[in-house]
């Protein structure tokens, strides 16, 4: 059984194991319901097997929040973004855009100013990638070779702080995120074992209370 296999079934089970006793809480509490728009910037490498020398790539992560809390400290937060991974080597740099979905259980700890951890399973979708720069002499399979894998899936948690003003919420999370797809053939045809994201994001946001 090759590592994408075992990836794939950990996933699910985590996923399963998370979502089932939220979903308890979801229909017998309440609703506190907000709504909003996040943006900030990442940094993002990726896990090569074989391993390369590498550093961080920057690129920017954007979208739309729905947060629902269920009950005191606990709640779920899922987003629709548009970010942007990659890595780069001395002289080289590659940029992937991707529309990503997390969905996350929302911790919180306080009353009208909170910290809050949020963790939880991401899926996303490529869409495009570039070469940022390229001063290389000798050109490598990965520097050209074309995503193989569009469906990008694995694990998001951050931790922050937020405070309210009346019905605005106003927010700044840390958040760090692991890929658990390769993005290359992983099979007898490719090179790599792994080509896996991994990413740090720092992000402002502001929702509004609706409910």
């Amino acid at each position: 059984m090759n590592n994408q296999k075992i990836y794939s079934g950990l996933f699910i089970l985590i996923i399963t194991l998370i979502f089932n006793p939220i979903y308890a809480q979801y229909k017998k509490y309440p609703a506190d319901i907000s709504v909003g728009v996040q943006g900030g910037i990442t940094g993002s490498m990726v896990y090569f097997k074989p391993a390369i020398s590498q550093t961080y790539t920057t690129g920017y992560e954007g979208g739309l929040i729905f947060r629902y809390i269920s009950e005191k400290n606990l709640g779920i937060q899922t987003e629709l973004n548009f970010t942007q991974k990659g890595w780069g080597e001395t002289g080289f740099a590659r940029q992937m855009d991707y529309v990503e979905i997390p969905f996350m259980t929302h911790l919180y700890f306080g009353k009208k100013t909170r910290m809050f951890i949020n963790l939880g399973p991401k899926a996303g979708f490529f869409l495009d990638d570039r070469i940022t720069l390229n001063d290389l002499t000798v050109q490598k399979y990965r520097h050209s070779t074309p995503v193989f894998n569009k469906l990008d899936y694995g694990f998001t948690g951050g931790f922050g702080l937020y405070t309210h003003i009346k019905k605005q919420i106003f927010q700044l999370e840390t958040r760090a995120s692991f890929s658990m797809s390769n993005f290359f053939q992983d099979d007898l045809a490719g090179i790599y074992d792994n080509s896996n994201y991994m990413n740090l994001s720092v992000k402002l946001g502001w929702l509004f209370k609706i409910k």
